[in-house]
């Protein structure tokens, strides 16, 4: 989207997102060829490089097939429901995609734990060729408030 045009109050949209928030990648997986995403099997977990905490939300980029051709992004926006130190603990999150040949919904179920772990609680795809991974998990902190 150009975003060059959009104002609030004679502010260029670019500008204040740019200033006022902050991203940083917090997980990362991608597989080479011929391989399967880390976070993709019951029971996988990946340790961020940073607690969740420090984040207003996040944005959890999943991929399914080899090299990651089909994608889907979720936002998770309250940072208090990440989990302290399981599932009993903290949230289940769910999330439904549909798979390379389009014909096939994967779905996975994942937790966050410690502050700084991902953990795959549940997965209906994740061998062969149309699994579904976690790919990258992207940290955001609000630097200042909006002013609206």
């Amino acid at each position: 989207m150009d975003s060059r045009s959009i104002v609030h109050n004679r502010t260029l949209l670019s500008q204040m997102l740019n200033n006022k928030v902050y991203c940083k990648v917090l997980y990362s997986n991608t597989p080479s060829a011929g391989e399967t995403g880390i976070l993709s099997a019951p029971g996988s977990s990946g340790t961020m490089n940073d607690s969740l905490f420090n984040y207003d939300f996040l944005v959890i980029v999943f991929r399914s097939r080899v090299w990651g051709w089909c994608m889907k992004e979720e936002l998770i926006f309250n940072h208090n429901q990440y989990g302290s130190s399981g599932v009993q603990t903290g949230n289940l999150y769910s999330t439904v995609m549909p798979l390379y040949n389009s014909s096939t919904l994967a779905t996975m179920q994942y937790y966050f734990t410690n502050g700084n772990k991902i953990t795959v609680y549940y997965n209906s795809h994740y061998t062969g060729d149309n699994h579904l991974y976690i790919g990258i998990v992207y940290g955001y902190k609000i630097l200042a408030s909006w002013g609206w």
